[in-house]
C-alpha cells in the first residue's frame, strides 16, 4: 500500500488520457465510524475532514505514523496522544486490542517499550523515549474509558506495571527520569524551526510522564480491585520531586536546569539535550496543568502564565507533539477557553488552519511542512499525512461541544459546552457503547440555544456557561441562555 494525493503520469499510449483507466483503492482496517461533527465554519470542517482521513489512511493493521514514505511504522508516541480522538471518530477497540498485544510481546525484559511496535529500528539512538513508551499506560486507560472493557484493562495491566517499574529503575534519581535520549516535545518550534526536539527540558517531560503513567496505573489497579498503595505513594513522591527539582521555591519554572549528563540530541549535529533546554516553556505549563502536577493553589497562576507566554509569542502556540494535544484543554480548564478558540482559528504557522489554507487534505507532520514561499520545511523528514496534530478534535468534542465521559463507556457523562461565534454553530455526536450522545449549539442574536440527546441509561451532568447545572437522564433536552 502507498498513501498519495497526486499521480504523476509519465507515459501514456494515447494522446487523450482516459481517467477511467485509473482506480485508487482506499485501504484501512475495518472500523465502524462512530463520531460526527459539523459547524458553521468551513475551514474547521475541512480540518475535521483532514483528521478523519489522516486516521483512516494510517490505521491499517497497526497505527502507522504515515502511509506514504519509507516508514509506515507503528510509532508509539503518535498512537498514544491520538488514541482518545481515534476512539471518538471510529470504533477502534479490536484494532487497539490487537496492537496492544503486539506491544506486550515487544516489551523488553526490563519493562522498556520501544519507539515503534513492532520494533523496526533496533539500532536507533532513541529507541526508548518518554511519551512514546508511555503508550503502555495511556492507551489501555483511554480504551477502558471509551469502551468499558475491564478484561482488556486486566490483560494489559502487567505491561503497565513493567513500564512504570522501568522508569522507576532508570538512573540514579529514584523519583525522576533524568537519563537516556528522548524525542522531547517533538517538532515544537520554540527551539528554532530547524530543531527536532523543541525547547522544553527532556528531563522534565520524562519525569512528568513518569508521574502521569504512574497515576494511570493506580487508576487501572483500583478498577481491577488491586492494592495500589505502593504506586499511590510512588506517584506522590514523583510529583513532589518534580516541583522541587524543576521549579523555583515560588513555583516559577526554572530557566536553566542542572545537567545530569551531556547526551547527544536526536540529530548528532544538534546541541546536546538539556544543555540548551529549559522548563520556561508553554509545554511545561501545559503538562503541569493537564497532568494536575501543580498544587491547586497555583493552577490559576499557571493558566495566566501560559496565556502570557502565548501573547509574548505573537499570540501563537509553540508546542510540539507532547504539548499540543493538551494545550487547549489546559487553557479551558483554567478559564481561558477564549484563548483556546483563538489558537484554533489562527491561520499563521504554527496553527491547525495553516495547513488547511495551503490545501491540505490530511494532517501534516510539521506545522510548516510547506512554507509560505512554497519550499519544504525539510526534504529529509517531512510528511503530509501524519495524524498526531489531529488531537485537536479531542478538544473540539470535549470542550467546544462539551461531551466528556466521567465513567467507562460513557455511562456517566459531563456535557459542558463552550460556544463561540467563530464557529457560528456546532453539532457533533458519538455512537458510544451506551448509545448515541449528541450536542448541538447555535446562536440567534446574542442568545445561545442548546440541544442535547442523551441515551436511556446514561446520566449526564449538564453545565452551561451561565453557571446553570442539571443532572439529566435519557432523553432530548433544549436550553437557551
Amino acid at each position: 500500500f502507498h498513501g498519495f494525493r497526486y499521480v504523476h503520469l509519465v507515459e501514456y499510449p494515447f494522446e487523450e488520457v482516459d481517467l477511467n483507466c485509473f482506480r485508487a483503492v482506499v485501504v484501512h482496517s475495518d472500523m465502524k465510524r462512530t463520531g460526527q461533527f459539523r459547524c458553521g465554519n468551513e475551514k474547521i470542517n475541512q480540518l475535521y475532514h483532514n483528521i478523519i482521513w489522516g486516521q483512516k489512511s494510517n490505521y491499517l493493521d497497526i497505527p502507522t505514523d504515515c502511509p506514504q514514505r519509507d516508514e509506515r511504522l507503528g510509532w508509539t508516541g503518535d498512537a498514544q496522544i491520538f488514541c482518545r480522538t481515534a476512539a471518538i471518530n471510529f470504533d477502534v477497540e479490536k484494532f487497539f486490542r490487537k496492537w496492544m498485544r503486539d506491544l506486550a510481546i515487544e516489551q523488553g525484559p526490563d519493562g522498556s517499550i520501544r519507539g515503534t511496535v513492532p520494533d523496526s529500528m533496533p539500532d536507533h539512538p532513541t529507541r526508548i523515549s518518554a511519551a512514546w513508551g508511555d503508550v503502555a499506560c495511556v492507551v489501555p486507560w483511554e480504551l477502558y474509558m471509551a469502551y468499558g472493557n475491564k478484561a482488556m484493562l486486566r490483560e494489559q495491566f502487567p505491561t503497565m506495571v513493567r513500564w512504570v517499574e522501568y522508569m522507576h529503575a532508570t538512573g540514579e534519581e529514584e523519583f525522576l527520569w533524568l537519563t537516556g535520549q528522548h524525542y522531547g516535545d517533538w517538532l515544537a518550534m520554540d527551539a528554532g524551526e530547524d530543531s527536532y526536539v523543541g525547547a522544553t527540558s527532556c528531563d522534565f517531560i520524562a519525569s512528568a510522564f513518569f508521574a502521569y503513567s504512574t497515576e494511570l496505573l493506580v487508576r487501572a489497579g483500583e478498577v481491577l480491585g488491586k492494592d495500589m498503595t505502593k504506586y499511590r505513594e510512588l506517584y506522590q513522591k514523583i510529583r513532589a520531586r518534580i516541583l522541587e527539582y524543576f521549579f523555583e521555591e515560588d513555583g516559577t519554572p526554572k530557566e536553566k536546569l542542572p545537567l545530569t549528563e551531556v547526551r547527544p540530541a536526536y540529530r548528532l549535529h544538534k546541541p546536546p539535550i538539556d544543555q540548551v533546554r529549559s522548563c520556561m516553556t508553554q509545554t511545561t505549563l501545559v503538562l503541569m496543568l493537564h497532568f494536575r502536577l501543580c498544587p491547586e493553589k497555583d493552577r490559576e497562576r499557571y493558566g495566566n502564565m501560559l496565556v502570557q507566554m502565548i501573547r509574548e509569542n505573537g499570540n501563537l502556540m509553540s508546542t510540539g507533539f507532547v504539548g499540543t494535544p493538551y494545550l487547549p484543554h489546559a487553557l479551558t480548564a483554567t478559564g481561558h477557553a477564549d484563548v483556546a478558540y483563538e489558537l484554533l482559528m489562527e491561520e499563521r504557522a504554527p496553527s491547525w488552519l495553516y495547513s488547511v489554507n495551503h490545501g491540505a487534505t490530511t494532517m501534516w507532520e510539521h506545522w510548516n511542512s510547506l512554507k509560505e514561499d512554497g519550499t519544504f520545511w525539510s526534504t529529509d523528514m517531512n510528511s503530509f499525512n501524519h495524524y498526531a496534530y489531529g488531537t485537536v478534535y479531542d478538544w473540539i468534542f470535549g470542550a467546544a461541544l462539551g461531551i466528556k465521559p466521567t465513567s467507562p463507556a460513557y455511562r456517566e457523562i459531563e456535557i459542558a459546552p463552550h460556544p463561540n461565534k467563530c464557529l457560528g454553530w456546532a453539532e457533533g455526536s458519538v455512537e458510544s457503547r451506551s448509545g448515541k450522545i449528541r450536542s448541538h449549539w447555535y446562536y440567534k442574536g446574542d442568545v445561545v440555544y442548546y440541544e442535547f440527546d442523551i441515551p436511556e441509561g446514561v446520566t449526564a451532568r449538564v453545565t452551561l456557561p451561565s453557571g446553570f447545572t442539571a443532572c439529566l437522564g435519557g432523553g432530548s433536552y433544549r436550553f437557551a441562555e
